[in-house]
């Protein structure tokens, strides 16, 4: 879980950097981390399960936004 708070941060700071590598990357977290999140969830706290898959699902709607460069 360590390792997937480490890369969720890293990915997050590199797109906000513009860097043309992250948005890639991103997206490959935001595939790993439910894939993780649900093998490993069972020894989370239930209001830390759901809010790190909250966390998850903003991530997406908002790397779609940067991705369609869409106004808001």
């Amino acid at each position: 879980m360590g390792m997937l708070l480490f890369l969720a941060i890293f990915s997050y700071t590199s797109v906000m950097d513009g860097l043309k590598w992250s948005k890639p990357l991103e997206w490959f977290r935001l595939v790993l981390s439910p894939l993780v999140i649900v093998v490993f969830g069972g020894t989370l706290l239930p209001l830390v399960y759901w809010t790190w898959l909250l966390y998850i699902g903003l991530s997406i709607v908002a790397l779609i936004v940067l991705t369609l460069k869409i106004k808001i």
